[in-house]
């Protein structure tokens, strides 16, 4: 199928808008744009993230994973936050697969609330998840110390200050209480020459706000009063999902190109063939950071 002079226009309006936007709107927007590639690509998981490689096959499996490997060091029995709840993917399959365990999550799109919602009223789990309205850098719980563990799976990259979510996460945390983020962070040591040129537009394609480093992980959390902080690299089995990421995509063209510009598509891809192709000399690393708030918090 031949590009249509309004395809080229959707393409052209995207991206501009794109590159215009404020880092809390381009977030919110990239979201909800990206909801219907996640959809058809894992199988409407309600899970957008890259994925840890399974046992089983595929990037709905993959995606399962990492929710799992994330949340596997907080407190059972226990309640939970998801900060940056998305459409409540992971909180259902977290509680689905733990009985002793509530979760409450936040999201700053009202839409993506609202499906996640329906999401936890259909398999039947509303009397132990609830999801709300609430900034991950300012926190709708007035109450604080309310929750034994916080989580945030592939969010964090979004928040435009890093430091005060974490403030927030020690504020809603009980004495005790555990943290656990999957997080893409900086690699300054594999930033080749072309990356200087190309970080900054997969940024905002991305809508990635602030991009940490390990040491600023530490940094932060030893700051806002969290202990026995642990960073674990698990670059391997998730970035190097990025091939089947491309072929899905790709696959997926003669349905999503009515939804997306295909610019879009073929970026996405591309982007992901490229990673793959550099897998362990990327600019960056997807690490798993786990801490405890002192019980004297």
């Amino acid at each position: 199928m031949s590009t249509t002079w309004g395809q080229r226009w959707r393409e052209i309006h995207f991206l501009k808008s794109l590159a215009l936007a404020a880092p809390a709107d381009r977030s919110a927007a990239f979201y909800d744009f990206v909801e219907d590639m996640f959809r058809v690509v894992s199988s409407n998981s309600g899970i957008y993230n890259y994925g840890y490689r399974a046992k089983a096959p595929g990037i709905e499996a993959a995606q399962q994973e990492l929710c799992r490997r994330t949340a596997a060091s907080l407190p059972r029995p226990g309640r939970w936050l998801d900060v940056g709840c998305g459409v409540g993917g992971p909180a259902c399959l977290l509680a689905g697969e733990n009985d002793e365990v509530s979760i409450s999550g936040i999201n700053i799109t009202p839409v993506h609330i609202e499906r996640a919602k329906e999401r936890a009223a259909s398999k039947g789990l509303t009397d132990r998840v609830d999801f709300r309205l609430g900034d991950a850098c300012a926190m709708p719980f007035s109450e604080g110390k309310i929750f034994d563990g916080v989580y945030a799976i592939e969010t964090a990259f979004h928040y435009a200050d890093r430091v005060a979510f974490l403030r927030e996460a020690a504020r809603v945390l009980k004495p005790g209480g555990r943290f656990a983020c999957a997080d893409v962070v900086s690699r300054p040591e594999g930033v080749r020459l072309a990356d200087r040129v190309a970080l900054p537009w997969i940024h905002r394609l991305l809508a990635v706000s602030e991009m940490y480093s390990l040491a600023q992980w530490r940094e932060s959390l030893a700051a806002v009063g969290f202990r026995s902080i642990a960073v674990e690299d698990i670059s391997i089995p998730t970035l190097g999902m990025a091939g089947e990421w491309a072929d899905q995509i790709m696959a997926a063209i003669p349905e999503l190109e009515e939804r997306y510009p295909r610019i879009f598509l073929r970026l996405m891809a591309e982007i992901m063939r490229q990673q793959q192709k550099r897998l362990h000399d990327l600019p960056v690393s997807y690490v798993l950071v786990t801490a405890t708030l002192p019980s004297d918090a």
